[in-house]
Formats: structure tokens, C-alpha cells, sequence
């Protein structure tokens, strides 16, 4: 059976007098006596049967049904009176083009007359945006999002960054409410993401390419991923400050639809907890309480690097050769036995400290865990699902900073092999050989082969090619698609 999907985007929304029109509508219905009641969408993860993973351009990614998910009756003086509260006030910032930047307190500000908690407000003006289907920051409402975001020298980012959506919906999308604005490097500094972004453009001025890009749940990593001794500086780096909102996942959404960025590693660098995974999960397939903008908020090609389990338990061990130098350097009249007791002595009390890191999963991560499995984007991720699955049965939860039990030092190595490993050019090099075989020709040379040898895989070049033809000694010759393709567009190939 087909179903029909909320898709919202605040780009494409209404204009204020449609905006108001359907909140005086719903209300409307609210206190006409002959209905039984007054549809609304509820924006509750628990909706029963309002969420589907379904495929978008190849990619699962969480959708919302656009079906009603609640009846709300008009015995519900207390949910209704409280929303029309809230609706009375959207309805004035319409009218006046008004914005409104709501974080923690200030919302008492535009909401006077309501008792209800900050979550309470954001629950509701929701629940109201998916009922007259318009996207939640259309009503002129921005939560506050956290985002921030750090660009290597020579990366710019040219941004739309829009001023005032109600103005802008109310003329059509004119560009008066548009402002250009171009991010650039700056040294040590994270720029934040900014809320509202029509549109971007990656532009990269240098020939230093961007190695990857590196999405961080915390902000206190950001100084460590910046630091200009290492050469991890070379990526683009955005740090999460928690659970993403709208703006920091569409960012997120439109940098990975670049053409520059698009064929680069995107990693995710989280915590060994079920948060942590739900943080990952959230950027990469969208979520129920946020399904109705998964299409223009996910980023499809992200990859959880972990840390995992293995990556911190091994890490004494893979970070001894370092220690053992720098040892050897400290004490220069120590000998191979004595460096090597006290690199054993070391590396217990590292793996130590770390068994003591581990955490048992909560009544809470169980309780999150099942949801996993009813969104159903874990199938998906079979690293991730048994991870889950260790965690749920031993103690196995650690934050990404234990990965400095080792050495302070080693979160650094630990991104510089993951990033090594999902880099373009070692996937390229370690592509799968093709044996090509090329006809016997009359000319002598031609006589004397009858596959193209081996030697030349990494030549580069037809000339080299044709070199190594005539001096063959390879049993079983092998080329390159990409080194046929230069032998045979090479005008002196016709000579062989």
C-alpha cells in the first residue's frame, strides 16, 4: 500500500494571511459544537503508526505519514485553551512580521499568560505547524541551536542567509530579506551555524585539498580537532553541542549535497553510548520528532567511526611504540629490559584505568535501544546494532575523551588512521586489479605477448606501458582499467 509523506521546508511556506487563515480555521473547528472533535497531527514520537523508514534516491531515511495521529476532543479544555494561547501570539507575529529567537527564558516574553514549561511551548507551536502543515519555523518561532563549525585555510562557504521568513514568505521570496554572507577560515575561531540558509556554495581557493569532514557531538573537542600541530586541521570540522536542531541539520544537509564535499569521508565522531548513537542516527536517517524534514536535513553518506569498544581497549597497546620512545629519550641509559618492563608496567595501569571506564546500560538506554528497533534504521548499521547489542549485556559505555587514558595525544592518532582509511585515494589504490587481455598484433612485438605485464599497474603512463611490453618476464600480466584506457587513447599505441 502506497502512503503519502509530510515533507516540509520553510523555504516553500505560505504567506502570513494563509498562515493565520489556518490557525483561525483550527480553532474554528475547535468550538463548532456539531463536530466530534478537531484533527490534529501530533508532533510525539510515541504517534502510533505516523513513522516509516522508507527509501529517498537510494537512502532510508525516517518519514512522517501525513495522517492525523490524534483526535483531540473538546473535552480538552486544558491542552486547547493553552494551545490557543500560543496561537493568539503567532497569530500578532504574523501580522507585525515579528521574529521571535526562542531559548530558555525570553519565550515568557511573547507567552506572558502561560504557566506551561519552555519543552511545553515547543511541544505545542509544533503540534500546531504540523496541523495546518506549514514547517515550524515558518511561524517566525527559532529555537536555539547550538551548531558551530570550523573551516580549514582556504575553504570558503558563501551563504543566503534569509533575515526574516515571515517577510519573505509575505513578498514572494524577495530578495530584500536575503543577505550574502561568506565564511572563511579563521584561526583557532568556530563560526556558529547560522539559522536561516537559503542556500550555499563551497568554493576552495588553494590546491591543499579538504581531507574529510568531521561532524563531533561535543564542543570541547573543537579545540583539540583545531589544534594547528596536527595535521587534522586540514578537514572541515562542525561540533553538535548535544542533539542537532533544524538549522545545524540542514546545514550539515546542504554541505553534503556540494559537489566538492560530496565525494569526501563524512565521520562521525560520538560517544560508545545509545545516545551517542541516537545523535548519529538522527543526522544520517532523520528522526520521529523531527520526521516531517528528514528530506532536506539528513546527511546520507555519514559514517560512525566510533570510537568503539576494540578502539579503546587496544589503545595502550597501539599507542606503546610512542611511549616506549619518548621513554627511551627520557632516560637514555635505561636498556631494551628496562624500557620494556616499564612499558609493560604502563600498559597495565592503562588498560586499568580504562576497564574502569566502562558504564552498564540504563532502564533508559534499554527503553531508547527499542525504539531503534521500531524506527528500524539500526538494520542498517550492523557495527553500530552489535555494539548495541554488547552494551545492553556487559558493562561497555565510555565518552570519546577516555580515548586519552592512553596519551592525550591519542584521540589525534585515532582520527589520523580513521581518516587515512576512508580517504579517497586509499580506496583508489586499493581497487580491484582488471585483467585485460589484448589481441596478438603481426608486428614482432605484438608476437610476443598476449596479456599486458604486470609491472606497469603503477606506471601511470602508455609509454611505460609499451616499455614494459618489450622486456616481458610478468607470468600472469595484469593492467588497470585506468592504465588501458592511456595505453589504447595514446596515438603511438597503434606502433605495438
Amino acid at each position: 500500500m502506497s502512503h503519502d509523506y509530510l515533507s516540509l521546508d520553510w523555504r516553500n511556506g505560505p504567506p502570513p494571511k494563509e498562515i493565520i487563515h489556518r490557525l483561525e480555521q483550527v480553532f474554528t473547528d475547535v468550538d463548532d459544537k456539531t463536530k466530534s472533535g478537531t484533527t490534529l497531527r501530533t508532533s510525539q514520537s510515541t504517534a502510533k503508526k505516523a513513522y516509516s523508514v522508507v527509501e529517498r534516491d537510494g537512502h532510508p531515511i525516517v518519514m512522517r505519514h501525513d495522517n492525523p495521529s490524534h483526535r483531540a476532543y473538546n473535552g480538552q479544555v486544558k491542552f486547547w485553551s493553552e494551545a490557543y494561547t500560543i496561537a493568539g501570539s503567532l497569530v500578532d507575529m504574523q501580522a507585525q512580521e515579528q521574529m521571535l529567537k526562542i531559548r530558555f527564558i525570553q519565550y515568557r516574553e511573547v507567552f506572558p499568560d502561560t504557566s506551561m514549561t519552555l519543552d511545553q511551548v515547543k511541544r505545542i507551536l509544533t503540534d500546531l505547524a504540523l496541523t495546518i502543515k506549514v514547517h515550524p519555523l515558518a511561524l517566525g518561532v527559532l529555537a536555539e541551536d547550538r551548531g558551530k563549525f570550523y573551516l580549514p585555510d582556504g575553504v570558503l562557504v558563501d551563504a543566503t542567509l534569509i533575515s526574516n521568513i515571515i517577510s519573505r514568505n509575505k513578498t514572494n521570496g524577495s530578495a530584500r530579506f536575503a543577505k550574502e554572507k561568506t565564511f572563511k577560515h579563521e584561526q583557532g575561531v568556530a563560526a556558529t551555524i547560522p539559522q536561516l540558509v537559503g542556500k550555499l556554495k563551497v568554493r576552495i581557493q588553494n590546491k591543499r585539498s579538504v581531507r574529510a569532514v568531521i561532524i563531533t557531538e561535543h564542543a570541547n573537542l573543537s579545540s583539540l580537532l583545531m589544534d594547528d600541530r596536527f595535521d587534522i586541521n586540514n578537514c572541515i570540522v562542525i561540533t553538535l553541542s548535544g542533539y542537532p536542531g533544524y538549522s545545524t541539520c540542514e546545514w550539515i544537509h546542504m554541505l553534503s549535497k556540494d559537489l566538492l564535499l560530496q565525494r569526501l569521508p563524512w565521520l562521525m565522531l560520538t560517544d560508545h553510548d545509545f545516545q551517542g548513537f541516537h545523535i548519529f542516527s538522527k543526522v544520517k536517517y532523520g528522526c520521529r520528532n523531527s520526521a516531517w524534514v528528514s528530506e532536506i536535513s539528513i546527511c546520507p553518506q555519514l559514517e560512525c567511526i566510533g570510537p568503539f569498544k576494540d578502539d579503546l581497549t587496544q589503545s595502550p597497546a597501539l599507542h606503546r611504540p610512542d611511549w616506549e620512545a619518548q621513554h627511551r629519550t627520557d632516560h637514555p641509559r635505561k636498556g631494551d629490559d628496562a624500557i620494556a618492563k616499564a612499558a609493560d608496567e604502563w600498559e597495565t595501569r592503562c588498560s586499568r584505568k580504562i576497564e574502569r571506564k566502562f558504564t552498564a546500560a540504563s532502564a533508559a538506554d534499554k527503553s531508547l535501544h527499542k525504539s531503534f528497533q521500531r524506527t528500524g534504521w539500526l538494520k542498517y548499521e550492523p557495527v553500530l546494532e552489535e555494539e548495541l547489542r554488547i552494551m545492553l549485556k556487559q558493562p561497555s559505555k565510555f565518552r570519546v575523551a577516555d580515548l586519552t587514558q592512553a596519551s592525550t595525544r591519542y584521540l589525534q592518532t585515532f582520527l589520523e588512521t580513521k581518516i587515512e582509511e576512508k580517504s579517497p585515494a586509499k580506496t583508489a589504490k586499493a581497487a580491484t586489479e582488471v585483467e585485460v587481455r589484448v589481441p596478438a598484433r603481426r608486428s614482432p612485438i605484438g608476437e610476443i605477448f598476449k596479456q599486458i605485464p604486470s609491472q606497469t599497474q603503477h606506471s601511470g603512463s602508455a609509454l611505460s606501458a609499451k616499455a614494459a611490453v618489450e622486456d616481458n618476464t610478468s607470468p600472469e600480466p595484469k593492467l588497470t582499467e585506468s592504465q588501458l584506457e592511456a595505453l589504447l587513447d595514446d596515438p603511438l599505441a597503434n606502433m605495438i
